[in-house]
């Protein structure tokens, strides 16, 4: 046993980890051309308002003892955001500051005041239509 571990101590020489100067070779930078790369730049480099430019039909519908609107389909632009549609219902309804209000995203989830109308009928529109119920009272959790 002693004769292979001195076998491979004699093989095994001390390895030269420092490198002069003269032996560094710089290696040339290349910047990629964006122009000519593979991925299309407007694609990656597309600001969000882009994706949302589209007008969103939103349908309103009462929950409960809210009012009802003669009127329950609008076309809301997909860039606002959705506190735009709370201040909208508001009012159309007539309702005080003090009055309580909810809304709920297809009768499930209530959106986030700063979510965009474009991003919510993207991803929960039925029959192209982003449904948003209102009530007075707290109806889903």
């Amino acid at each position: 046993m002693e004769e292979g571990t001195r076998k491979l101590s004699e093989e095994t020489a001390p390895v030269n980890t420092t490198l002069e100067s003269s032996e560094l070779e710089a290696a040339p930078i290349q910047q990629q051309d964006v122009d000519k790369s593979p991925v299309d730049a407007v694609s990656v480099t597309a600001p969000p308002t882009r994706l949302r430019d589209t007008k969103v039909l939103v349908h309103f519908k009462a929950v409960g003892n809210a009012p009802i609107m003669k009127q329950s389909k609008f076309k809301i632009s997909g860039v606002e955001k959705f506190i735009t549609v709370h201040t909208f219902l508001r009012k159309a309804l007539k309702t005080k500051p003090a009055d309580s209000l909810f809304f709920y995203c297809n009768s499930s989830f209530a959106p986030s005041p700063d979510e965009f109308v474009g991003d919510l009928f993207k991803c929960f529109n039925v029959n192209n239509e982003l449904v948003i119920n209102y009530c007075t009272t707290e109806a889903w959790g």
